[in-house]
């Protein structure tokens, strides 16, 4: 279990970087070659966040009941982890439809001309979303590395 929460806080803050590269490359100008490398990758780290949201949503509530069984022990013991392992299923889902959803509507043969429709629609929370994700994401690398508070 403790490797899909790493690879879900690599992942959370990948995928929020992605969001809010713009921003980044607003603010310093010689990141854009490198950020141009993570976000031409942008659709395959959404479509696999997607996944590990929704993954992560039906095991949290349905499978090992960790959201129902354990939410009051975890929350008297490291409160600030706790809302960090609460809010990653969402927030992964969130950003992996944000940054996801043309890639697969890409895999799948759809119209695009709908996914572009919304993705225009929703470009203004990917911000937000994107700095939710990387702070989400330091804190399950702080909660791996035992460092609570």
């Amino acid at each position: 279990m403790r490797g899909y929460f790493w690879a879900i806080s690599i992942g959370l803050i990948a995928a929020g970087i992605v969001s809010i590269a713009n921003l980044i490359v607003a603010k310093k100008p010689d990141f854009k070659d490198k950020l141009d490398q993570l976000t031409s990758y942008s659709g395959y780290i959404g479509s696999v966040i997607l996944l590990a949201g929704i993954w992560g949503l039906i095991d949290g509530l349905f499978i090992s009941k960790f959201y129902t069984s354990f939410a009051g022990v975890i929350l008297k013991a490291f409160p600030i982890q706790a809302i960090a392992i609460f809010l990653f299923p969402p927030l992964c889902i969130v950003l992996g439809t944000l940054q996801g959803l043309p890639k697969i509507a890409a895999w799948t043969g759809k119209d695009l001309s709908k996914v572009d429709e919304v993705a225009a629609k929703v470009a203004p929370y990917s911000v937000p979303f994107g700095i939710a994700g990387i702070a989400v994401g330091f804190l399950l690398l702080l909660f791996l590395l035992k460092i609570y508070f």
